[in-house]
């Protein structure tokens, strides 16, 4: 892991994960996404870390969005499931947009105030 200390400045950083794993219980994963969810606790982990890290000249947030309209629904996985992807997509997912207004909330704050995590998904998604 790379030391934050060549990057400590006042600038906000971002990351973002998913809010796939924080459906109770947290750690209840489908077979099929078990490396999907490792790449997200780890992204959760490493940030969290380097919040710790920074100390009070770097905000760090972590972003976790629900369902949304991205060019990756429907791109993986068989083609029944992509199909029941976009269905879903179609259905009940977010704008992207909702995704960087929460992102433009934790940078828009105070220098020293740091939203350390921003869970935003459709209110429709399970």
């Amino acid at each position: 892991m790379v030391s934050l200390q060549h990057f400590r400045c006042s600038a906000p950083t971002e990351a973002a994960t998913s809010c796939t794993l924080r459906r109770p219980p947290r750690t209840k994963v489908a077979a099929t996404q078990a490396v999907y969810a490792e790449t997200k606790t780890a992204v959760t982990a490493l940030t969290e870390g380097s919040r710790q890290e920074a100390g009070p000249n770097l905000r760090v947030t972590l972003i976790s969005p629900g369902f949304a309209h991205t060019e990756g629904i429907g791109k993986s996985g068989s083609p029944e499931i992509a199909a029941a992807m976009l269905a879903q997509g179609d259905a009940i997912a977010m704008p992207p947009s909702a995704i960087a207004h929460a992102i433009a909330f934790a940078i828009e704050q105070p220098d020293r105030v740091d939203i350390g995590e921003i869970v935003v998904r459709p209110t429709a998604q399970g």
